[in-house]
């Protein structure tokens, strides 16, 4: 197989197994996909189409021992984090991806999304891909105001993990809310699976925590097939090691 790029690139894979077998860099191109190529069934060749209306046929030929060039299989992993608006998600967001806590002048509620890109080892660094792989994680911080909400879920059928965080101690009012977005995470995912977790946010300290219903907790986390549940701490960086390793585990 052949595919060519404006840039003039013209890359050549074997269809067995997709490793990349040569590449030839011709000229520059103004009209994209017009450089259409063709290939011959009679003969080990190529016609493509030049920008100033030349055909040209080129004779293909590959190494007998099939050695093929250096190619790189890449991954990206969408983590989302959901809830109500002042709950927490751009705090945790940062202090995944910059290991720090937002300044005054940061603060503020997060209106449509933001997104945070990162590579894999820097969530964790289990994560490292090996030789010949590449491997990035972006999380998608989406605002809670109501407004927002019934648009964002346009934007969860490709979700790799989910992370639906809740304020644990404020019982049943949260554990409804929790319920609601992961009717919506149910609905967009359809077939395709996704991981879930429960995040209790801003349990900044162990009196916060003791305030937590667990048993309700566990039998939400049945319910809604949550994967576990995890107290964090976007200040104080409270079990945030611990919430690392667990996306590291529930990433693929």
């Amino acid at each position: 197989m052949a595919g060519r790029g404006k840039d003039g690139l013209t890359l050549f894979w074997s269809t067995d197994s997709w490793q990349l077998l040569a590449r030839y860099q011709g000229a520059e191109s103004q009209v994209g996909w017009a450089n259409n190529l063709g290939f011959s069934l009679q003969r080990s060749a190529i016609a493509s189409v030049e920008e100033d209306g030349r055909i040209c046929v080129w004779d293909v030929s590959f190494p007998a021992d099939g050695t093929s060039l250096q190619s790189v299989a890449y991954t990206s992993a969408k983590i989302v984090l959901v809830g109500e608006s002042n709950v927490g998600k751009s705090c945790l967001a940062m202090r995944l991806a910059e290991d720090r806590y937002p300044e005054d002048h940061e603060h503020g509620t997060t209106h449509g999304m933001r997104f945070w890109p990162m590579e894999a080892e820097e969530l964790h660094p289990s994560a490292k891909p090996p030789e010949g792989q590449r491997r990035d994680v972006v999380l998608w911080d989406f605002g809670g105001q109501d407004e927002y909400q019934l648009v964002h879920q346009m934007f969860l059928h490709d979700t790799t993990l989910a992370l639906v965080l809740i304020d644990p101690t404020r019982g049943d009012v949260e554990f409804n809310r929790a319920r609601e977005w992961n009717k919506r995470l149910e609905k967009q995912l359809g077939q395709r699976r996704a991981v879930k977790l429960l995040v209790g946010a801003q349990v900044d300290d162990d009196k916060k925590s003791g305030l937590i219903h667990r048993g309700a907790i566990r039998a939400l986390c049945e319910e809604c097939g949550f994967a576990g549940f995890y107290e964090t701490s976007a200040l104080t960086g409270r079990e945030i090691q611990g919430f690392r390793d667990a996306l590291a585990g529930a990433v693929d």
